[in-house]
Formats: C-alpha cells, sequence, structure tokens
C-alpha cells in the first residue's frame, strides 16, 4: 500500500458556486492537483493508494482510500466537491471511501517504523532509495518547519527535486518510480 501525506493547515473554505464557474484558488488548484496524482491513473483509481490530508490547524488526518473510495473522478470540480464535503461534514464515520481522524500529535498519524520520502533541493537521487513498496511520502504543502520537529529524523529521506517541482509533479515522479519497481519485481526471475 502507498501512503501520501500531504501537509497542510487547513483546507480553504469554498464555495459550490465558485467551483462551478472555475474560480477556485492557487492552493485549491494544488491540493487537487496532488489528490489527483496520486489516486488516479488515466482515469482510473489506483487501489494500492492512500491519501492522508494531514490538516495541522485542525489536528485531522483525512485519509482517502484507494481500495473503497466512491463517486470521485479525476477532475478538479469532482474534487473540489469532495473537498467541500469534507469541510462540511465533521463526523469520524467512514463516507465513499473517506476516514477522518483526530489526533494531538503527528506521531499518531505517521507510522512509527515507515520510512518517508520528502522533496529537498539538496537530497539524494531517487532512483537510489532502496525498497520503495515500504515507504510513506510526505507532500508538504506548508512549511516544514512547522512539523519537522514532531518528526523522527532518522526516518526521513530527502529526494533531490529537479528545479522547482510542483509537488504534484513529485508524486507523479514517485508514482511512476514505484511503478517501475514493482515491474522489476515481478518480472525478475
Amino acid at each position: 500500500m502507498r501512503h501520501f501525506y500531504i501537509v497542510l493547515n487547513g483546507i480553504p473554505k469554498l464555495l459550490k458556486k465558485n467551483v462551478d464557474h472555475g474560480e477556485v484558488s492557487d492552493e485549491i488548484a494544488e491540493l487537487c492537483s496532488c489528490i489527483r496524482a496520486a489516486l488516479f491513473l488515466s482515469h482510473d483509481i489506483r487501489r494500492n493508494v492512500k491519501v492522508h490530508l494531514v490538516l495541522l490547524g485542525e489536528r485531522r488526518d483525512i485519509v482517502i482510500d484507494g481500495r473503497s473510495v466512491r463517486y470521485l473522478s479525476p477532475d478538479e470540480r469532482s474534487i473540489c466537491m469532495l473537498l467541500i464535503k469534507l469541510n462540511e461534514r465533521r463526523s469520524k464515520t467512514p463516507w465513499r471511501g473517506v476516514y477522518v481522524n483526530e489526533f494531538k500529535s503527528l506521531q499518531e498519524v505517521f507510522p512509527s517504523d515507515a520510512v518517508f520520502l520528502m522533496p529537498s533541493e539538496d537530497g539524494v537521487d531517487l532512483r537510489q532509495v532502496k525498497n520503495l513498496k515500504e515507504v510513506m511520502v510526505v507532500v508538504p504543502l506548508t512549511s516544514p518547519s512547522e512539523y519537522m520537529e514532531e518528526l523522527n529524523h532518522e526516518r526521513i529521506v530527502f529526494v533531490k527535486t529537479w528545479g522547482r517541482l510542483h509537488p504534484s509533479h513529485l508524486i507523479i515522479i514517485l508514482n511512476n518510480q514505484m511503478d517501475i519497481a514493482e515491474e522489476q519485481e515481478i518480472c525478475t526471475p
């Protein structure tokens, strides 16, 4: 199972009217792109992916499970409508493959034995990371300094980003490299 942790302060307020007219902020557009890049492959849902929206300001972890998510398509409007519903719903009851968990510290959100990949300009080449199947990907949409103290630095591998890479592009590259690693594992006698 692949886990993408998209870390942000909170989901900005959205109005259905604005979404219908295509008037969304750059922040919302980037969040939608990250969700789309993690969950979708050629208009099909990746069943082996979980996307975690880690909301630091609200202390909530919203999990979109690729195995059970329903009524979600890769277009920006569909993802925005999901975000509107998530802002309205504060219930912990699972809904359409989306789960909400509250947390007190980030150690409750991240597995204790996981290895995390985080983007960095001076990190290692992604192709040098061993065993891509067992990593969790942290995609910061907020300043990492806000939560780095809470993470165990020994478990973080900083991967090199080539120039100014959008977070959604990083997710696409990581999914591609993980797909290649899985294919090679299957094809190797």
